[in-house]
């Protein structure tokens, strides 16, 4: 970049920055903020005062961003002092501000520093922190799970009280535990690692938890496994491990530790160094929780692991999304994907970027997609989807289709075919035949009724895909009670 162009974006920025604060200033004056984003606005320590002022006049502010701003420790603990006492704040995004120990400590105090009958009467309602890429350092993470275990245990006597109608529940509604805690790259070490894994031991409210670029190792998510597993009444619903150092040693102790845990949802382990078993754990991971989001991309996985996960993604009922990316498939292995792919009834998203995918590979991933009656993916990343399907028969209008538009086009393709099938049908098959997992349907089949389909809905065939759903629903009626295949 030249002297000059840098020159005008920092004028811009200084611009952009004044004009922001000014309208802040007269926000100050109507009291009504809800939410208030200033991320990426050049914010600095002098300018945290201000930001103070603001939650101190606007009490109905639940969301404050100031994510990507050069608020350092002083601002930290500025905007800080603000939290004690708010009754409404809930989320706080404070990250790459460069805030230390200092400011994280702050937060901490924020938390921490009032006593039982002061959090009564004024109590603090943050329930999401976002401190990443900030050097909080251990000591800074060491204070702030101190606070956080200290309010849970407040808030759990505030229960009892109230249960003992020594106070009213409008009393526990004003004090709230952090249920998202986002930690990335804050080079927390091993005492920070420890002291997450002791306010994860002694948590009831976590939902959300962020390690991610933290150089965690094995032996680090091992103690943090020990205490989701001891921790029987953790509501963890979201881990993020993405960008650590982690093997199949870990990823054992975490399998174990989560195994049966009713309210995961999504696990991001990738940029990690699990290789094939950690692949072959994920897949039994996915037999004992109800799993939505599942990220393992670049973890050197080859055909081994690849095999073990498919065989676990054909059969499972509840994930929606998959990242695979940066594993390498060969033929072998998108035979295994495309098995999957061809039974699998829940898989909304997969993404194989970066998989080396040859045409081959291609063919095999695009054959199991087109021959599952009952998919139901929307989003496919690595390969264009156009271009290969055209090769297995499919109208050659097709090759320069967007994956989205394809996709669109396969699963109205099959939703015709089988409402017509299920209204021929309906008076001849039993219940117990009527629940049984479709099979893949031959290519000769998949062929014929994409070009039927593909004929009946027009010349304007790319434009009808992405006409609104009101639009699709009449065009849908009369293909219905066309297409016979």
């Amino acid at each position: 970049m030249t002297d000059g162009a840098q020159y005008s974006r920092n004028l811009k920025s200084i611009i952009d920055k004044g004009a922001v604060l000014k309208r802040l200033s007269h926000a100050l004056m109507r009291r009504s903020l809800t939410l208030l984003d200033l991320s990426q606005k050049g914010l600095m320590a002098f300018d945290a005062d201000l930001i103070r002022k603001a939650m101190a006049q606007n009490l109905s502010l639940s969301v404050l961003k100031l994510g990507y701003n050069l608020l350092g420790n002083d601002g930290a603990v500025t905007i800080t002092s603000a939290l004690r006492g708010h009754p409404s704040l809930s989320v706080l995004d404070m990250s790459f501000n460069t805030v230390g120990d200092v400011g994280c400590s702050a937060l901490a105090y924020a938390i921490d520093a009032f006593a039982l009958a002061e959090a009564i009467e004024h109590g603090c309602n943050l329930t999401c922190a976002q401190m990443t890429a900030n050097k909080n350092g251990h000591e800074g993470v060491k204070s702030l799970a101190r606070s956080i275990i200290l309010n849970d245990a407040r808030l759990e006597a505030l229960k009892e009280a109230e249960h003992s109608r020594h106070i009213t529940d409008e009393h526990t509604r004003r004090v709230s535990s952090i249920r998202e805690l986002f930690l990335g790259g804050t080079h927390i070490k091993s005492a920070g690692f420890a002291s997450v894994a002791n306010m994860i031991l002694l948590n009831r409210s976590f939902q959300v938890l962020n390690l991610s670029d933290n150089e965690m190792m094995d032996r680090y998510l091992a103690l943090l496994s020990q205490s989701i597993s001891r921790n029987i009444s953790l509501p963890l619903g979201k881990i993020y491990l993405i960008f650590n150092m982690i093997t199949c040693v870990g990823v054992e102790s975490f399998v174990n530790a989560v195994w049966g845990l009713k309210t995961l949802r999504k696990i991001r382990l990738d940029n990690n160094l699990i290789r094939d078993r950690g692949a072959q754990l994920a897949e039994v991971v996915l037999t004992s929780i109800s799993l939505f989001v599942l990220d393992l991309e670049f973890n050197s996985i080859s055909t081994a692991g690849i095999k073990a996960l498919m065989k676990s993604i054909a059969e499972n009922n509840t994930l929606t999304s998959l990242t695979i990316s940066g594993n390498q498939l060969d033929t072998n292995a998108s035979k295994a994907v495309s098995f999957a792919l061809a039974y699998n009834q829940s898989l909304r998203s997969l993404y194989i970027d970066k998989c080396s995918v040859g045409y081959a590979t291609q063919r095999h991933i695009s054959a199991g997609i087109v021959s599952n009656s009952s998919i139901k993916l929307c989003v496919l990343t690595g390969l264009r989807l156009g271009a290969v399907i055209v090769t297995l028969g499919f109208p050659a209008e097709m090759e320069h289709w967007t994956n989205d538009e394809v996709l669109k086009f396969i699963r109205l393709m099959w939703k015709t075919r089988n409402k017509n099938s299920e209204s021929k049908n309906s008076s001849n098959v039993d219940e117990a035949d009527n629940k049984a997992k479709p099979r893949p349907v031959d290519p000769a089949t998949v062929v014929a009724l994409a070009k039927s389909t593909f004929l009946l809905l027009g010349k304007d065939v790319r434009a009808s895909l992405s006409v609104k759903r009101k639009h699709d629903d009449s065009k849908y009626s009369t293909l219905c009670s066309i297409i016979r295949i």
